[in-house]
């Protein structure tokens, strides 16, 4: 059971998922570069990523990625702690967009759990949850596309229990895909998303 509630501050939301409380909200770099620094350079980030670099070097990385009006920047917290990062982007400005046909109400995501004290305790089930939720409750979007490193196992198990169809895989540039898919009309039908 989920649900979704817009806080009073723009791109901030609360999220009820299966129980647990999350808060969702933009990238803040005066108040998140330091913690982004941090999990970039966690070895279990930094080998998918690639993104373990000088701290003012990052910050340009981000500023770049914030002023791409295909994408936004997300922080995921449980409890007040933040554990995780994300990035929802339109497929027509995201070069995954070479790989798969898509319309304009196509949207996919970019995550990590980069709290060290998160990782392997099961958040990852929630955490795809709320990013697919996010993404259809801030969107006008029909269609949200995961392309997970062929090496990142627990997606393949977690994208079936979601309703996520596995589409096929890719060589990418940076790296082996899978490539799940999921509707905005089978998320809601196989999760009871309650109205605010």
């Amino acid at each position: 059971m989920y649900k979704f509630t817009p806080k009073e501050t723009s791109g901030q939301y609360d999220v009820l998922c299966h129980g647990n409380a999350y808060e969702v909200r933009e990238v803040d770099l005066d108040r998140d570069l330091e913690t982004l620094h941090t999990w970039m350079n966690h070895r279990h980030v930094a080998k998918f990523w690639k993104l373990d670099k000088p701290v003012d070097e990052l910050r340009k990385h981000f500023v770049k990625h914030q002023a791409d009006t295909h994408q936004k920047l997300y922080m995921l917290a449980k409890d007040g702690v933040d554990f995780a990062y994300f990035e929802k982007y339109s497929l027509e400005g995201d070069p995954f967009g070479k790989y798969i046909d898509y319309t304009d109400k196509d949207f996919g995501y970019h995550i990590l759990i980069g709290n060290p004290r998160m990782v392997g305790r099961g958040v990852l089930h929630d955490t795809l949850s709320i990013i697919t939720l996010t993404l259809f409750e801030t969107e006008d979007c029909q269609r949200v596309f995961g392309e997970p490193d062929v090496r990142v196992k627990p997606f393949i198990m977690i994208c079936n229990e979601l309703g996520y169809k596995w589409r096929t895989m890719f060589e990418m540039p940076d790296k082996r895909a899978n490539i799940f898919e999921i509707t905005r009309e089978t998320f809601y039908r196989k999760n009871e998303v309650l109205a605010c």
